[in-house]
């Protein structure tokens, strides 16, 4: 029968992990280059900069003819609020390089947590690495300057709640999620996959009754709820009239 790790070692072991983890993410950042080149990257620089000044916003005159100039709906409200307050405190240079290594980070973070409660910490680091650190579009999808970077961390931080059977941090992770992005169904579908082995854990059916009522609080209180609804089933109904035949390639290209 193998012996327990000690405590001090585990946490030695433990640490180690977690320098390896963040310097593997800071090297992969400045591997893969600028954030800036994404379009939406200024959008989202705008939304920041105009919460950051002026609080919530119901319409941006800015982008006239696009519908925005007469109601303006923030389906993505947590993301923008974070940026407006990281914008107060430190201008446009604090969001640009403050939020998405720290969002990065905690991700690769969590996700190791997640991970270290089924496994020992070495197993756990290099799976980490393995799915997110080492995969490019991983780390390039995380280094844009969207909503999605958000709500990736709130599905690691719902992982990591539902695998220690933490009420409290899966209902709040799942309602940030609602707050911060659109496609519920993404949490919706980690809950149903942990509800299948809930039978005779009581305490995982608690986590993940607490992970739907965060989905569910977080949705309304959106303060720009109900218009949020309507822009999901919006984004819903385009996507399913568009069809996987609309994603491909002109043969020219």
């Amino acid at each position: 029968m193998e012996s327990p790790t000690p405590p001090r070692l585990s946490l030695v072991r433990d640490g180690l992990a977690v320098a390896l983890l963040i310097a593997a993410v800071i090297a992969r950042w400045w591997q893969l280059g600028d954030p800036t080149a994404d379009p939406d990257y200024f959008f989202h620089l705008a939304v920041a900069r105009q919460t950051a000044e002026h609080g919530l916003m119901w319409t941006f005159p800015q982008l006239a003819g696009t519908g925005f100039d007469i109601k303006f709906v923030d389906k993505e409200f947590l993301f923008h609020a974070l940026l407006g307050a990281i914008w107060r405190l430190g201008g446009e240079q604090a969001v640009v390089t403050a939020v998405l290594p720290t969002l990065l980070v905690a991700t690769v973070l969590a996700l190791y947590a997640a991970a270290r409660t089924a496994v020992s910490s070495g197993v756990a680091c290099l799976a980490v690495l393995l799915v997110s650190v080492a995969s490019d579009w991983f780390v390039f999808r995380m280094m844009l300057l969207r909503p999605h970077v958000l709500a990736v961390l709130c599905v690691a931080l719902l992982l990591l709640a539902l695998q220690r059977r933490g009420r409290a941090l899966a209902f709040a992770s799942a309602a940030a999620f609602s707050l911060a992005y659109h496609a519920l169904y993404i949490p919706g579908r980690v809950l149903v996959v942990f509800a299948l082995f809930t039978q005779g854990d009581r305490a995982l059916r608690n986590a993940c009754l607490a992970g739907r009522a965060g989905l569910v609080v977080g949705l309304v209180a959106n303060p720009y709820f109900p218009g949020t609804v309507e822009q999901m089933i919006d984004h819903m109904r385009v996507g399913l009239d568009a069809g996987p035949h609309h994603h491909h390639a002109p043969a020219h290209l």
